[in-house]
């Protein structure tokens, strides 16, 4: 509902979303292109203006990105949205706490997602309710913004019901 009655409005009241499973596909280079603003079929893509992409690799290795695929996120930027082009909003990672025994300090960086690194993404890190990084988010330098992305707790200046069971997710 776009209004709340008390003179408030959501960011986006008029928007729709659309769904693309690509866990549930066969998982080819193809469907995750298409899946990317490529297509014009069942199911279309090439009408969305903003692609939410919670999702993300962990490696340890040097990977280099599909040229495929840097080609359909340089397309999507510049030729969707009747030219205006559309926007691509990517989580960061969650591997901070992967693979490393140092306290504090992650063996895992979003930069290793080669995708993080492309100039056509806004790359999102996690915060906590608590106002810091949350303790799975990936650290690096490809991340233009961090959000509120949950973790166990509650932020009191949010909600004043300090009742509520501390194991909560937002």
């Amino acid at each position: 509902m776009a209004k709340n009655t008390v003179g408030g409005m959501g960011v986006a009241p008029g928007a729709s979303l659309k769904g693309f499973n690509l866990i549930a596909s066969a998982q080819t280079l193809t469907q995750f292109i298409d899946s990317l603003g490529a297509s014009m079929a069942s199911p279309q893509s090439n009408d969305v203006f903003i692609f939410n992409q919670s999702f993300g690799i962990t490696t340890f290795a040097p990977i280099t990105v599909n040229p495929l695929e840097e080609s359909q996120y340089l397309a999507g930027v510049t030729t969707l949205r009747g030219g205006k082009g559309a926007l691509y909003v990517k989580a960061a990672g969650n591997g901070f706490e992967v693979g490393c025994a140092f306290s504090g300090v992650s063996c895992d960086n979003a930069n290793f997602d080669p995708t993080n690194t492309l100039p056509y993404q806004i790359v999102v890190g996690a915060v906590a309710a608590s106002g810091i990084k949350a303790n799975y988010s990936s650290a690096g330098s490809a991340i233009w913004v961090s959000a509120p992305g949950g973790e166990f707790g509650q932020n009191t200046s949010v909600s004043a019901n300090t009742g509520l069971a501390s194991s909560l997710r937002w």
